[in-house]
């Protein structure tokens, strides 16, 4: 519950750190919607194994209303369950869940959700109601959305300016609890969860404006979450990151080398560079140095990954 109430707290500064991440997520896949015809890249939010929160990138048949039926591949049926069980993700809204959604022309959309059983705990209902939420504000029609559940406005994850919400802070870490809203700076990090099949964003909170500099360093420093794990070798230094024109590079000290010696390290940490380079802006290539030379076998030369969970 203490956990709860820190999400809650914090969820209004995750609203910057994701503008970026969202705008993009937005353009690539209005490129990858005409790329298949008939059918639309859609992230959405599923739990995972471990109570994360996972953005999924799934292809879905164009249709009118296409965004209630992105929330239809967030309800917990047997067609849903059979696909995501194989990549450790659970469907958030349970089976018979009923969903109408109405936009306004103000990009206010309004989600009922009907014959929907109760959670189990508050965790649980903060995990629907973030899927539905994120999952939404992908499309560029939605800005806010309001949630009823059987009836009842589910508001109190609101921020204290606005009663609809706009995004929530994905799987934040509650070690620095902010003395008040404007107390802490958020970034958003990837780490691979523990089996190495997904890619999990993680809120993180410092007291200064995040660089890339320094989300690099929360890399090497690894995650909170014991379901989660770090990509860099024992001793690993940050000698230098930086992002220009959309290249970004980061340089690392001779430890980081030993990544090539553990089978998939090396394109783990690839990954969660990327993607957390692609938080505070567009970015085309990943150049990974060592003591400031390419290193062997770079990452880089492997094509960058569109997005980080991806359904094949």
């Amino acid at each position: 519950m203490r956990r709860l109430s820190l999400l809650i707290l914090v969820a209004a500064l995750s609203l910057f750190a994701c503008a970026c991440k969202k705008e993009a997520a937005v353009e690539t896949m209005a490129y990858d919607a005409q790329a298949y015809a008939g059918f639309r890249d859609t992230l959405l939010y599923y739990a995972s194994d471990e109570g994360l929160l996972v953005p999924f990138m799934r292809q879905i048949p164009w249709e009118e209303g296409i965004g209630k039926a992105a929330l239809g591949y967030l309800v917990d049926t047997e067609e849903n369950r059979a696909v995501l069980q194989r990549y450790g993700l659970r469907a958030p809204l349970p089976d018979g869940t009923a969903i109408r959604l109405r936009i306004d022309d103000n990009k206010q959309a309004t989600v009922e959700l009907s014959s929907c059983a109760p959670p189990d705990d508050a965790a649980q209902e903060y995990m629907r109601i973030a899927s539905v939420v994120n999952t939404l504000t992908e499309f560029p029609t939605i800005d806010t959305v309001s949630v009823n559940v059987n009836g009842e406005p589910i508001d109190r994850f609101a921020t204290d300016s606005d009663s609809a919400m706009s995004a929530f802070a994905l799987n934040a870490e509650d070690s620095a609890a902010p003395t008040s809203t404007g107390a802490l700076h958020a970034m958003t990090l990837y780490f691979p969860n523990a089996s190495a099949s997904l890619n999990v964003p993680v809120t993180r909170y410092q007291r200064v404006q995040p660089t890339f500099a320094s989300a690099v360093q929360g890399l090497i420093d690894g995650p909170q979450s014991s379901a989660l794990t770090a990509c860099f070798p024992t001793g690993t230094a940050l000698l230098d990151a930086t992002i220009e024109d959309g290249a970004a590079t980061v340089n690392f000290s001779k430890e980081f080398a030993l990544a090539t010696e553990t089978d998939g390290l090396l394109e783990a940490a690839r990954d969660t560079l990327y993607f957390t380079a692609c938080g505070f802006t567009d970015v085309q290539t990943l150049d990974i140095l060592v003591e400031g030379e390419p290193l062997a076998a770079d990452a880089a030369a492997v094509s960058l990954p569109l997005y980080p969970n991806r359904l094949e």
